[in-house]
């Protein structure tokens, strides 16, 4: 086991990150005064470039957020406003009311391996049934099922 000097910094107390400090005064778009060049050298993965002040340490810093890597993603269902988003079991024959709940702002969730429809918490999931809402999403207490989505 190794000893610490008074020399060996105690890695606990270290100083913070230079980055840590500073303060952001300025956060510019590509194309802006002070960010062509780095327009130009990034191109379309430039998102911003920020200057940053360290008062304490007498520094400004020029920082830059690019894009490192691009995959698809597709959002889960947002739930209008006044309304939750609850899974909702549909059977695979059930087309109509697929696409009523599609209309309603509604997705499929692969990992789920079930769909995800808004409710209001005052009119119930409006899906034929209160059964289709699956018990575990649910928070709100369904007195009256509207049957028309």
């Amino acid at each position: 086991m190794s000893r610490r000097t008074s020399r060996t910094p105690d890695p606990r107390k270290r100083p913070p990150a230079l980055a840590e400090t500073a303060r952001t005064r300025l956060s510019l778009r590509p194309g802006q005064r002070g960010t062509k060049k780095l327009h130009k050298e990034y191109g379309d993965r430039l998102i911003c470039v920020r200057y940053r002040y360290d008062e304490s340490r007498s520094r400004r810093l020029k920082t830059i957020e690019l894009v490192v890597e691009e995959a698809p993603w597709w959002p889960e269902a947002r739930s209008p406003e006044g309304k939750e988003v609850v899974d909702v079991q549909v059977q695979w024959q059930e087309t109509e009311l697929r696409d009523a709940l599609k209309d309603a702002g509604g997705r499929w969730n692969p990992k789920k391996r079930a769909w995800q429809g808004p409710v209001r918490p005052d009119r119930g999931p409006g899906l034929g049934g209160p059964d289709r809402v699956k018990a575990s999403t649910c928070r709100c207490k369904h007195t009256d099922v509207d049957a028309s989505i």
